[in-house]
């Protein structure tokens, strides 16, 4: 698919997502599925040779996965290092050693929580799809498979942390880090959300995150970049240089741009905690999002790795803000989020 023709359906779906969130029911669930359907087998036709990391899952689908008759955990494979993907891929390569079957196949694993995630969360689904399709899905699903697929379950399991169902979230959160370890950094969203986080706290938090990042920037890189679960992160998922990993600081458009949005959700609690019962926790991930991004800011891939997690319930928050802004002004928000999301495509895209 040239970048026109999907740049063009992206838009379309945008303008669309208006009509196709106002109907309810079981409509809105065969729309879903609907959509889920055509995602799924996008994201599992992809030519790998144009997405790096995809041709190296490839590679190693084919010329080092083993079948269930024949694998072990000892087994040496390319690429990634988390077992628990590896039996996934072992599963796959079972049923049909073909790349298209085994990007299908863990698409749909992944979408199926993203979708699952936009049905419990989002108040409109689709749109949040669009958000989910420009943001993240390209970098995650088309490329960055392993960690697409553990962050979708993460953001579905979050449901555990709203109902202080702790245990199952860390449970969950472990069994992720087998696809993907940079999920254990999940885990202390359960601190976040156990104390009164209130507006001055994330005012405060957001000011000392930027002090910290300014003046103590080094120091935190020298204590920090000590421990090998940093280090793992600090490589580069596949192919690209792991010196990139220590190339961004305060001049990071990302920190800004979530930091308006942080903001903008938390100045409207009034509002928003009367559209979603899930307004503290999603706030507080984003905040727990933010801050990681701030801080870890000198470690560029670090930062996004960390923070990119509970970045993605700006698939429920954007949506919420347009839905909180006055129906004669509603267009500007649409048409502001669409600018940026296209952005977001153009930069993933290629």
């Amino acid at each position: 698919m040239s970048f026109v023709t999907a740049l063009t359906l992206f838009i379309g779906l945008y303008l669309f997502s208006g009509f196709l969130d106002r109907v309810r029911g079981v409509r809105q669930l065969g729309i879903l599925l609907i959509l889920f359907l055509i995602f799924t087998l996008m994201v599992g036709s992809r030519n790998p040779v144009y997405w790096i990391d995809s041709y190296a899952y490839a590679y190693s689908f084919h010329e080092t996965t083993n079948t269930l008759s024949t694998f072990s955990f000892n087994d040496k494979f390319y690429a990634y290092s988390e077992k628990g993907y590896y039996l996934l891929c072992v599963i796959a390569k079972t049923i049909a050693d073909d790349t298209f079957f085994y990007f299908t196949f863990i698409a749909a694993l992944s979408l199926f929580f993203v979708f699952y995630s936009l049905k419990k969360y989002s108040l409109f689904p689709v749109l949040g799809l669009c958000i989910y399709t420009a943001r993240f899905m390209m970098a995650r699903d088309m490329n960055q498979m392993r960690a697409g697929l553990a962050i979708a379950i993460i953001i579905a399991a979050t449901t555990f942390i709203a109902k202080k169902e702790y245990l199952k979230y860390i449970i969950i959160c472990i069994l992720a880090s087998y696809i993907h370890t940079s999920i254990l950094i999940a885990i202390p969203l359960i601190l976040f959300n156990m104390l009164p986080i209130r507006k001055i706290h994330i005012l405060c938090g957001l000011a000392l995150a930027f002090l910290a990042a300014g003046f103590l920037g080094g120091t935190i890189k020298q204590v920090i970049s000590n421990f090998d679960f940093v280090q793992e992160l600090a490589k580069d998922y596949i192919t690209e240089g792991s010196e990139n990993a220590w190339s961004n600081d305060l001049s990071n458009p990302m920190i800004y741009y979530q930091t308006i949005i942080l903001l903008i959700f938390t100045y409207g609690e009034k509002t928003f905690v009367r559209l979603t019962k899930y307004y503290y926790t999603i706030r507080n991930a984003y905040f727990y999002s933010t801050l990681l991004l701030i801080v870890l800011c000198v470690y560029g891939t670090v930062a996004g790795r960390t923070s990119t997690i509970f970045a993605t319930y700006e698939i429920v928050i954007l949506p919420l803000i347009i839905r909180a802004t006055k129906k004669e002004y509603r267009v500007i928000p649409s048409l502001l989020v669409l600018g940026i999301l296209i952005v977001f495509f153009i930069r993933n895209f290629n």
